[in-house]
């Protein structure tokens, strides 16, 4: 691991870094995103979201509900899943391999999700993800009860492509309900709450561990939190966004 680590630090240095470089000067724009940019500084509408309008929505908060549980969800299992696999009889080598699969899978998913959103909506694209997380729990409560990689690989398949709906449907979602020229600190205190959801799973995981010997409570917890993220999505209801309350 401290190779890995390592490597991975010469990656940042020699790739992100320098290609941070090409976002520090603004490319030049053709004649009509000239246009586009001096329609952006136009006055402000009479009506938009603001922080403090958005704190008060009963949309804002159920759409930190979701946003908190789903991140919990997602990574409470991506936490644990290594420590639980070896505990279960997965061999070390078997279950880094595993871990690898979970990431390889959410790279097309995030496309696919992020279609899928345009087409059917975020709620329906949301459910269908945390399904996939649903069934993902169920294969990790069956490794080492069935022989053989089966429901290791099954359970990354289904945890990769599950989670990665958060990665689209985020934004998309917080775009639909709370969109104007506010719209960037709005997303932004949205996403505070979600990075706080998957701290809180991450702990929460080791704490439930801790607490009963075992990770069935985890696995319980961890299914009530693939049922009540999308239902508080719909409720927050990203298909019916409310006109922003007036200034």
């Amino acid at each position: 691991w401290r190779r890995a680590f390592q490597a991975l630090a010469v990656l940042v240095a020699v790739v992100i870094a320098p290609a941070a470089l090409f976002v520090l000067r603004e490319p030049k724009l053709p004649p009509v995103a000239q246009h586009r940019r001096s329609d952006a500084s136009a006055p402000l509408p009479d009506h938009y979201w603001t922080v403090r309008s958005a704190l008060r929505s009963r949309a804002f908060h159920f759409a930190v509900l979701a946003f908190f549980t789903g991140g919990s969800l997602s990574q409470m299992l991506l936490m644990h899943q290594f420590a639980f696999m070896v505990d279960h009889g997965v061999a070390k080598t078997a279950g880094s391999v595993i871990v690898g699969v979970i990431g390889i899978a959410s790279i097309p998913a995030k496309i696919v999700w992020g279609t899928l959103s345009d087409r059917i909506g975020r709620e329906l694209t949301y459910s269908v993800g945390l399904a996939c997380i649903l069934l993902s729990v169920l294969c990790l409560a069956f490794i080492g009860a069935l022989p053989g990689l089966a429901m290791p690989i099954a359970f990354a398949l289904l945890l990769g492509t599950g989670y990665a709906a958060n990665a689209p449907i985020i934004p998309a979602a917080a775009r639909d309900l709370f969109a104007g020229p506010k719209f960037p600190s709005i997303f932004g205190t949205l996403s505070m709450f979600a990075a706080l959801g998957g701290a809180t799973g991450s702990w929460l995981g080791g704490a439930l561990y801790d607490l009963t010997g075992d990770y069935r409570a985890m696995l319980l917890v961890a299914g009530a939190l693939a049922v009540c993220a999308p239902c508080m999505l719909w409720i927050a209801a990203p298909r019916r966004p409310q006109p922003p309350p007036q200034l």
